[in-house]
């Protein structure tokens, strides 16, 4: 008689030894490939870099950054745009100091023909 018999569910399956490591280094792998490549390690702790140092030709302090980290800029591209309040109150000051001698010369110029008629006067 031929009697099929049943697997046994007590007894517990075995893997092949092939894929017992294949599966694993598999996971590693891709593991490794999406994420592990990309992480950077050293012993020295010291990182090289691009580093642009930027100066600008008048003082003051910063009202605006125009760009973020890591942006690509051209030349001429506005990076920071510097508070000029210090700048126009300096212009309006010098321009104040330009009117007043202005009317100091016409007070002047209006003193000398004031000596100049008392003067003639005096002569007569």
């Amino acid at each position: 008689m031929n009697v099929i018999s049943r697997p046994s569910f007590n007894q517990p399956r075995r893997c092949s030894p092939p894929l017992t490591i294949a599966v694993p280094a598999l996971a590693y792998g891709a593991h490794w490939w999406t994420t592990g490549r990309f992480i950077e390690s050293t012993d020295d702790a010291y990182v090289d870099g691009d580093v642009t140092v930027i100066g600008s030709k008048v003082s003051g302090y910063v009202q605006t950054v125009a760009v973020t980290d890591n942006q690509l800029v051209h030349k001429g591209d506005l990076l920071v745009k510097i508070d000029d309040r210090d700048y126009r109150a300096a212009v309006e000051k010098a321009s104040a100091a330009v009117v007043a001698a202005q009317a100091l010369l016409r007070n002047l110029d209006a003193t000398a023909k004031l000596w100049c008629w008392t003067s003639l006067a005096a002569r007569r």
